[in-house]
């Protein structure tokens, strides 16, 4: 925590009344926890606007907030410069335009997603030039009320709870190019034994192979682990020492992602970090790195992370598995909720906008049919093709209701292409949908200001698309990184087990920058519906890619546990002993195939051993001298055999590796293939 004395004040820009709405319980599992914190949606109809192609006028009487980008509120996002402005006007207007009176039946609420607690600071990542040290900045804070939660030096942000009273005063520093809420993180959602184990056949394979996942470390990343003790006292998880908790956070899917790696892998170590926003993913993919896990598995998806170009997840991803981690990843369960196509302009004269540029779907179709489910939420995403951080097409997002009749709520973010307000290409909306029916919206795609761009909308927990939906292409950010594996999943239940859950993302993944590159996504699909103990009152049966993605790691220890050298070579030997599916061979829905754990195992067990060049199963001054001799670059030793240092490469440097720690060493196992 900083105590610390005032910041110089800087320019205030003139109040604009909005109405906003406070969600908390409603949300309930739909969103990551936060401890005692409340989640707050903005509502914000409009009334008039500097700019005449863009003047909204409503009969609530509120303003559509977009600052001039002089101004300090400017680095603000609309999210948060809607609930500053709902603190300032105070709860009772909010009240009652919104139906939140006592005894009021209750009723949709919509705006951008904001953790606030119930000392009435928020959440806030500040974004700093990329020349300025994030921690001598932080130094620098001694005067206000805030909590610093991460300094991320790195990507030069600060992570933390500030006072409302405070936001304006920080934004008026030159350091800080903007204030945004974090990118939360969205799940893809024992004395139980998962199904999984036996349709994936991980059971034959220990029995065949005598694997148990021992010596391998399998880490996993979700919401968090609050009820482990509950899981190990019913045996569905074992004793606390073999568990690493480097981060507990909240919520129990990471529990439950636990107990199904258990299952299958009963001798593996068992390590675990929570991550409630795209923020602490960064500092637990570091953490995992630096505690040397073995398999990496994780289950979250965060629509702050950009879609045509690798951020900064999928870059800490990619570092990972260069490093020889077996990574694997839920493929996302917004297959139903994802739109992509390239802007096509139509002027379009709509109830309390006026005339403005807007997104033609198709032919005479300038929306799209939103829906969230009763009792949920949602959280919707447009992005489209330019630079995060340097962004000069404008592109805004509007919600209306079913009859395009009434603006709900919008988000207009400024893209200009200036640094000092690190613009990004992305708007996002939430819905809360606490009544007991479908609540359905129209969303409306305007440009403001700039050239055409492909456009990608995500709808992401309990919403989808209702027309123009195309589940192609919807795996994006970390779940399409080359050598990390994007799992898919099918329901456990289904006969055959060979049709793929409808809401399982599929690939290609775009990537624009730094240039057109196509990802082929995902990777392999496990299964889900499968039994966990549902310790913390997480639910006993568990469904979504979430579920699918630790079988796959569960069968990559097995793996590694029998002798396979790296992390690469274990993704060969699932892949190449999936079975297919679909249309023949690789396809964008279900990559390879279905897992199958004793046909990996038939592939590329017993393996030989790492550094065992001449096939006698021992690593001796022999091999070194053959690893030498074959030289850089040399493709005659298969994959492990010779390269040990898993560069990519046959070198000096593998010779140095066999006689420093090969020398003399009599291995048991039969000799085989790597691959």
């Amino acid at each position: 925590m900083l105590t610390v004395g005032d910041l110089p004040s800087g320019s205030v820009a003139a109040l604009k009344r909005v109405t906003v709405a406070m969600l908390s319980d409603v949300l309930g599992r739909v969103v990551a926890s936060c401890g005692c914190c409340a989640f707050v949606l903005g509502f914000l109809p409009g009334q008039g606007h500097a700019d005449p192609s863009f003047s909204l006028t409503m009969e609530a009487g509120a303003v559509l907030d977009r600052p001039r980008p002089d101004e300090p509120r400017a680095k603000l996002s609309t999210g948060l410069r809607s609930v500053l402005d709902y603190q300032r006007d105070g709860l009772a207007g909010a009240a009652a335009g919104l139906g939140m009176r006592r005894g009021a039946a209750p009723r949709p609420s919509f705006g951008s997603l904001l953790r606030q607690r119930a000392d009435g600071k928020v959440q806030v990542n500040i974004h700093l030039y990329p020349g300025v040290d994030a921690d001598a900045f932080a130094s620098l804070l001694y005067g206000f009320d805030l909590e610093l939660e991460i300094l991320d030096t790195r990507n030069h942000l600060l992570q933390a709870w500030i006072s409302l009273s405070d936001v304006e005063s920080l934004a008026s520093y030159e350091e800080v190019t903007a204030l945004r809420q974090p990118g939360y993180a969205i799940t893809n959602v024992g004395s139980a034994l998962t199904q999984g184990d036996s349709a994936l056949k991980a059971d034959q394979a220990r029995a065949a192979y005598g694997l148990d996942g021992s010596g391998v470390t399998v880490a996993a990343i979700s919401d968090g682990v609050e009820s482990l003790s509950v899981a190990q006292a019913s045996g569905d998880l074992p004793a606390s020492q073999m568990i690493d908790v480097l981060n507990v956070g909240n919520g129990d899917e990471g529990t439950a992602l636990l107990e199904i790696i258990h299952d299958m892998a009963p001798g593996s170590n068992l390590a675990f970090y929570g991550v409630s926003t795209s923020t602490d993913m960064l500092a637990a993919l570091d953490a995992l790195g630096t505690f040397g896990a073995d398999v990496v598995v994780d289950d979250l998806t965060f629509p702050d992370q950009p879609v045509f170009e690798d951020g900064p997840i999928a870059q800490a991803v990619k570092a990972l598995v260069d490093e020889g981690v077996s990574y694997h990843t839920a493929a996302g369960n917004h297959a139903l909720g994802h739109y992509e196509g390239e802007f096509t302009g139509v002027n379009a004269n709509l109830p309390n906008a006026g005339d403005i540029l807007v997104h033609e779907f198709a032919p005479g179709d300038i929306d799209l049919d939103i829906g969230t489910l009763a009792g949920g939420s949602s959280i919707i995403t447009l992005q489209w093709n330019d630079q995060f951080g340097l962004s000069d097409n404008d592109y805004d997002l509007l919600l209306y209701d079913a009859t395009l009749s009434n603006l709900l709520t919008f988000s207009a973010d400024i893209q200009n292409g200036d640094p000092g307000l690190n613009p990004r290409p992305l708007e996002f909306i939430g819905i809360a949908n606490p009544t007991g029916s479908l609540f359905q919206a129209k969303l409306v795609i305007l440009r403001r200001s700039g050239d055409d761009r492909r456009l990608e909308v995500n709808v992401f927990r309990a919403g989808s698309i209702l027309d123009h939906n195309d589940p192609s292409g919807s795996a994006f950010g970390h779940q399409a990184v080359d050598g990390a594996l994007t799992i898919g999943a099918i329901n456990v239940q289904e006969p055959g087990m060979n049709d793929i859950a409808v809401y399982s993302a599929r690939g290609p993944g775009r990537l624009d920058f730094p240039s057109e590159t196509w990802r082929a996504k995902p990777d392999l699909v496990g299964v889900d519906g499968v039994d966990v103990s549902g310790a913390g009152g997480f639910p006993s049966s568990f469904f979504g890619t979430s579920a699918a993605a630790p079988h796959s790691a569960a069968v990559a220890a097995l793996l590694l546990g029998g002798g396979v050298c790296n992390g690469q070579l274990v993704h060969d030997c699932m892949t190449d002993a999936a079975v297919d599916l679909g249309a023949g061979g690789f396809d964008d829905v279900y990559g390879h195939g279905r897992i199958d754990a004793l046909a990996a195992a038939d592939e590329c067990l017993p393996a030989t051993l790492c550094g065992d060049a001449n096939g006698d199963c021992q690593r001796t001054a022999s091999d070194a001298f053959i690893a030498l001799r074959t030289g850089v670059g040399a493709d005659n030793c298969q994959g492990c055999v010779c390269d040990v240092d898993s560069q990519n490469g046959i070198s000096a440097s593998d010779s140095l590796t066999i006689l420093q720690f090969g020398v003399g060493q009599n291995v048991t196992l039969a000799c085989g293939p790597c691959s």
